[in-house]
């Protein structure tokens, strides 16, 4: 039986410098990939599983949907392991999660969960708020629509049709991330990538955290 060495803390580290250095640098990053990679956002259900579709997960949400330049906050690593904090600053340029590009720029937080063996990733778990992203879109449009300008007199009318009718909450938007992540991996068209429904076995993502 061949025992397979432990990647060291400095080789985990090297690969990483150089798997982020061609991330923002516009580089070949999924060489560093494994041939059956497993990329999950967690808090979701998008999961890209292969090469291909983990690269073009990637690709989408730093150079396509979005023009971004990471800033690494912290990295820690361990033998075949790696924990990376940054922040997702970018400029929203194409249509992403069913919303047209506003051409702002957005500054997300986020963290990153590194498995790697033989030198390559096998496993990508990203820790990123989804519904903070949309959120921050759906300000940048709402400061770009005019507010009108109401009189007393449209107040009183509003009120009266808010006693007449008790329904209008329910025209409401609601941001879920679910949706936006459809969205993407039909936009992105990848076999590999989808949004599955998770079964018991997959639910070992800790809950999100209240604000």
């Amino acid at each position: 039986m061949t025992v397979q060495a432990v990647m060291s803390p400095e080789r985990t580290q090297a690969i990483l410098t150089l798997y982020l250095q061609d991330l923002m640098c516009g580089g070949r990053f999924a060489r560093f990939f494994a041939d059956d990679v497993v990329v999950s956002v967690m808090w979701t259900d998008l999961v890209a599983k292969g090469r291909d579709a983990a690269e073009q997960l990637t690709v989408t949400m730093h150079r396509e949907a979005f023009k971004a330049t990471p800033v690494i906050k912290d990295l820690l690593v361990g033998e075949g392991k790696a924990l990376l904090e940054a922040d997702f600053v970018a400029t929203h340029v194409a249509e992403f999660g069913g919303k047209a590009p506003t051409g702002k720029e957005v500054n997300v937080p986020y963290c990153a969960v590194y498995d790697l063996k033989d030198e390559k990733i096998t496993q990508l778990r990203l820790y990123f708020p989804m519904d903070v992203l949309l959120r921050q879109q759906l300000i940048v449009l709402q400061r770009q629509v005019k507010r009108p300008v109401l009189t007393p007199g449209d107040r009183v009318r509003l009120v009266l049709l808010d006693r007449l009718s008790r329904t209008w909450q329910t025209a409401l938007l609601i941001v879920q991330p679910r949706p936006c992540c459809v969205g993407i991996a039909r936009a992105i068209g990848s076999s590999g990538m989808h949004a599955h429904k998770r079964g018991a076995s997959d639910r070992r993502s800790p809950p999100r955290p209240s604000p």
